[in-house]
């Protein structure tokens, strides 16, 4: 008897049609991708609010949302180098 089976009392099974699981889950995940990518920024936004409630929750995603609708970068750009960042402080 393994370890796995003296603390939960049965054998430790696989799942014979794991790759067969695993490619329905990946079917699922594309399918719910391609409804979401067909939604407005303004749509996600309503789904947000009845889902997790009225500007609650997903506070990045929202951000992300909003300046797609109102087309403003979500952060300025700054400097991305250390060099950059060297010559911007000068």
């Amino acid at each position: 008897m393994s370890t796995y089976e003296q603390r939960h009392g049965h054998p430790r099974t696989h799942h014979a049609d794991g790759s067969k699981d695993r490619e329905r889950r990946r079917e699922d995940a594309e399918a719910r991708q391609a409804k979401r990518d067909a939604r407005t920024p303004a749509r996600q936004l309503e789904i947000l609010d009845r889902k997790l409630g009225k500007n609650t929750g997903a506070i990045k995603e929202r951000i992300r949302l909003h300046s797609l609708l109102t087309e403003q970068p979500t952060k300025p750009a700054g400097p991305k180098t250390r060099r950059e960042k060297k010559k911007a402080r000068k």
